[in-house]
């Protein structure tokens, strides 16, 4: 079981991207960037939690430093929120990996496969 991820720029999320531009217009890497988008009727520690398709927080990406907002793409198979999948530590966001997590509420089968489970709404 996995720790669960909670939006609103809480938990952290290790990003290969993000810096902003240098003096070569490139993007330094890596940094540690958050969480954003979140549940508005689920809370853990009083705080929303991060589900499938939520993006985290915008920031820069190559090659040109466009700012990019990536989605949660991997999650919790077994435990949906509002029909989606939940997101935990060491779940990521487009490889964009979450690295912290709710200290009190962990999620998930041990051994459970990450995601992605097929879109809210499919039979």
């Amino acid at each position: 079981m996995s720790a669960v991820a909670r939006g609103d720029e809480v938990d952290s999320v290790a990003s290969p991207d993000g810096g902003g531009p240098n003096s070569a217009g490139n993007c330094p890497s890596p940094t540690t960037q958050a969480t954003k988008e979140c549940s508005e009727t689920v809370f853990v520690e009083k705080i929303g939690v991060v589900r499938q398709g939520d993006k985290m927080i915008k920031h820069p990406s190559p090659p040109n430093c466009y700012p990019h907002e990536p989605v949660l793409s991997s999650y919790c198979t077994t435990v949906f929120v509002e029909g989606r999948g939940l997101g935990r530590k060491f779940d990521d966001f487009t490889n964009h990996k979450i690295t912290s997590g709710a200290a009190t509420v962990s999620a998930g089968q041990k051994g459970e496969a990450i995601g992605p489970a097929p879109p809210p709404g499919t039979p």
